[in-house]
């Protein structure tokens, strides 16, 4: 899903897959194929020895799926060094190259052969085979647009029958000033949005060695979760002496994990700068929920909408950078809703700088590019331990955390919205991550003070087009290119 930028979004429910998984396929659980994979305490792998003709065709069969499970793993192999070729700065053209020419070989391997033992017998073999073509061709695509081989781009999208992808200026940057176009929506960046304290501990919280990613699954479990995030406040002292009504209101300050302490700020900062149609004079937000990415340099996520499974939408959906300027891509948001019959007309870009916030409209469709071929920040200090320096391609990776701000709460599948763990739970699953706690202010004059303070640093976003024509001249005869389409 790294690359699925290059493709016309559909109007599906949110998802939040992380961008930088490997071209995974199980060769033996393809869906529809109607049998798990085989594990040692299988009874079927158990079954009789074959003989004769079966022992042929079964020699074939594992033949043809050896050779797309080391397709697999080179894909794999592929994915991680692009991460870490993407994620150096300077002057990468040969190892880019070499990644370009290592998936032309891997699209030759892959193409159909003629005859009874090609690689598309099979129903299994053939699903497989289409998908790591499939991965292969979106990542050539992607790499042959950033060095500027228009041809080879089109060449390979439209054979798989694409008539758009995504523009130059989303996926190369603007190259000339775009004049300022309102946004239909609402979609403001801040700068300086959270106090320095707090911001620290949001980048302890979610380094990229952190416990959080691993305790969640995050790297592993290709499915969306979140947390739920209190938006009352208790750390201010109380107005009378306490009764047994204010338990909870006293002189000592709540302890709340980092993320639900920016989560209040986002709040916050959004009360002061959301235009009225969004947010009603006297009308609240009755619900926060927050989850965390950390991805690749080259690795984008697809176009999608913040929806619950309900069908609600948040009144504000949020994005704090917490990583540098020049790692990873923008964040496009585009003026394009779930009613909509037709593809976004505008967009608009919003730079990753560190504690840098982004609010927009959460109606509007949205994603983030990938990285443009190689990251402008500055490289990281050389790492004195070992194990350092064999993961210092982590120094790059984009790191954001999301809050979605709503009138309710909706109604949200498993893994959404879970409450925080408290530490009876953690210590009972002996979870590291959830124990982490900010030592920031979040009573009400602290947050107003904040918030007023980020407001005055608010700007707008850099216009951008966002579609552009695989072949315009094709486009034209069929009488779909965009530069006539109303």
């Amino acid at each position: 899903q790294a690359f699925s930028t290059l493709l016309v979004p559909g109007l599906g429910p949110k998802t939040m897959a992380p961008a930088d998984c490997p071209a995974s396929i199980d060769i033996d659980a393809v869906p529809g194929s109607g049998h798990a994979p085989l594990r040692p305490t299988s009874p079927l792998a158990k079954r009789p020895r074959l003989s004769g003709p079966a022992a042929a065709i079964a020699s074939t069969t594992a033949a043809r799926r050896a050779m797309l499970e080391d397709v697999r793993r080179r894909l794999d192999e592929v994915q991680r060094c692009w991460n870490v070729v993407s994620g150096c700065c300077g002057d990468a053209s040969a190892e880019l190259q070499a990644i370009c020419d290592e998936l032309r070989l891997l699209l030759g391997t892959l193409q159909p052969q003629v005859g009874g033992a090609g690689l598309s017998e099979g129903r299994s073999e053939e699903f497989a085979r289409r998908g790591l073509e499939r991965i292969a061709r979106e990542k050539l695509a992607l790499l042959l647009l950033q060095a500027g081989d228009d041809a080879g781009v089109r060449e390979l999208l439209q054979a798989d029958g694409y008539l758009y992808r995504l523009s130059d200026d989303v996926l190369l940057g603007p190259r000339d000033r775009v004049p300022e176009r309102p946004c239909p929506g609402f979609a403001r960046c801040v700068d300086g949005a959270l106090p320095e304290g707090l911001l620290r501990e949001l980048q302890d919280a979610f380094a990229p060695g952190a416990a959080f990613w691993k305790e969640t699954g995050y790297l592993d479990v290709d499915s969306f979760f979140s947390f739920e995030a209190p938006l009352c406040s208790h750390d201010a002292l109380p107005s009378s002496p306490s009764s047994p009504s204010q338990p909870a209101r006293c002189a000592v300050r709540a302890r709340r994990h980092p993320a639900v302490a920016a989560a209040m700020h986002v709040a916050e900062i959004a009360r002061s700068v959301a235009p009225p149609e969004l947010l009603q004079p006297g009308e609240d937000f009755g619900y926060a929920e927050w989850w965390c990415h950390s991805k690749p340099h080259s690795a984008g996520h697809l176009l999608h909408f913040d929806q619950a499974d309900d069908g609600h939408l948040p009144i504000l959906s949020t994005v704090l950078y917490l990583s540098g300027a020049g790692v990873g891509g923008p964040t496009l948001v585009t003026d394009q809703t779930m009613e909509d019959s037709r593809l976004a007309r505008h967009g608009w870009l919003c730079e990753p700088r560190e504690n840098r916030l982004l609010l927009f409209d959460g109606r509007l469709l949205h994603g983030h590019a990938p990285g443009r071929r190689c990251r402008s920040a500055p490289p990281p200090p050389t790492p004195a331990a070992p194990e350092a320096a064999a993961s210092s391609a982590d120094a790059a990776k984009r790191c954001t955390l999301m809050v979605a701000l709503c009138r309710k709460k909706p109604a949200i599948a498993p893994g959404a919205g879970c409450p925080m763990p408290d530490a009876k739970e953690a210590a009972r699953s002996g979870l590291e991550w959830s124990t982490a706690c900010s030592a920031s202010l979040c009573d009400e004059d602290s947050l107003r003070r904040n918030a007023q303070a980020a407001a005055a640093r608010s700007g707008g976003l850099t216009s951008a087009a966002i579609w552009a024509d695989v072949d315009a001249a094709a486009n034209r005869a069929r009488g779909c290119d965009l530069a006539s389409s109303p």
